[in-house]
C-alpha cells in the first residue's frame, strides 16, 4: 500500500506533485520495470460541494499522469459520509463530477465507490482493485511508460500539459503587469507621506498590486525553468 501526497494540498504546486511521484517512481525501480502496480484509489471527501479551479487542474493532471489505459484499475472513494445528515446531501454533488470533472476518468472505466470509515469498507475497495488488477493486468501509468523511454519530465504528457499551462500563465501575468503599469497614479510628494492622504494611499496600493503581479510572474516562470530542467535517474 503506497500513500500518495495529497493532491488537494494547497502548500504544493502541481511541478512539485509530479517531480516527486516521478523521484518516488525511479526511487523505487517502477521505471525499470521492478515493480508494477495493482491499481489506485483516489479519495474524494463528499463534504466538497464545489468544483474548484484547483481540482479540475489537479484531475487533469492525474488524467495525464495515467493515461487512459489505466484508468479501468482506479477506483475514485468517496469519503466522510458519517458527516452528513443525509447520503442524499451529497448526490447532486457526486453525479455533477461525473458528468464534469470526473467524465474523461469514469468514461474510460474509473468506479465511483463508497468509503464508509470503517474497515471492513476499505477492504471491500482493495478486494475491488485486487479483482481488477487480476482482470485487465497490472496497471502502468503513461508516466511509468514514458519516463522509462525518456527521463526529462518536461517531455511527459503531464509535463508537456503543465509546461503550456505555465506558458499560458505567464503570458496573462505578463499582459496584467503591462495594463498595470499604465494606470501608476502619480508619486506622492513629502507632504502627501506625512499627511498619509488619498494620493499616498493610492500610490501604495498600486504599488503593493505591483510587486504581487511581479512576485506571481516570477514564481512561474521559476517553475517553468525548473520543470523544463528536471530529468529522473532510471536506475533506483
Amino acid at each position: 500500500m503506497i500513500d500518495t501526497p495529497g493532491f488537494d494540498d494547497d502548500n504544493r504546486t502541481d511541478i512539485q506533485i509530479l517531480e516527486d511521484i516521478a523521484k518516488w517512481m525511479a526511487m523505487k525501480g517502477y521505471l525499470t520495470g521492478k515493480h508494477q502496480l495493482d491499481g489506485l484509489v483516489l479519495l474524494h471527501p463528499v463534504t466538497m460541494h464545489r468544483v474548484g479551479g484547483n481540482e479540475r487542474r489537479r484531475t487533469k493532471l492525474l488524467q495525464n499522469l495515467l493515461g487512459p489505459n489505466a484508468c479501468k484499475r482506479v477506483i475514485i472513494a468517496t469519503t466522510m459520509w458519517e458527516r452528513l445528515r443525509s447520503e442524499n446531501d451529497a448526490k447532486i454533488g457526486l453525479e455533477g463530477r461525473e458528468k464534469d470533472v470526473w467524465y474523461d476518468l469514469v468514461s474510460q472505466g474509473a468506479k465511483v465507490r463508497k468509503h464508509y470509515n470503517n474497515a471492513e469498507s476499505a477492504r471491500t475497495i482493495i478486494r475491488e482493485i485486487i479483482s481488477l488488477s487480476q482482470k485487465h493486468g497490472k496497471l502502468e501509468p503513461l508516466i511509468q511508460t514514458e519516463l522509462a523511454l525518456d527521463p526529462q519530465l518536461v517531455s511527459s504528457t503531464a509535463g508537456r500539459s503543465m509546461r503550456k499551462d505555465l506558458k499560458a500563465d505567464i503570458e496573462r501575468s505578463k499582459a496584467l503587469l503591462a495594463d498595470h503599469l499604465k494606470e501608476r497614479p502619480k508619486e506622492p510628494r513629502k507632504r502627501d507621506k506625512v499627511m498619509q492622504n488619498k494620493r499616498y494611499k493610492d500610490f501604495k496600493s498600486w504599488e503593493e498590486d505591483k510587486k504581487e503581479i511581479e512576485k506571481r510572474l516570477a514564481r512561474q516562470e521559476a517553475s517553468l525553468s525548473k520543470l523544463s530542467s528536471f530529468h529522473v535517474s532510471r536506475q533506483p
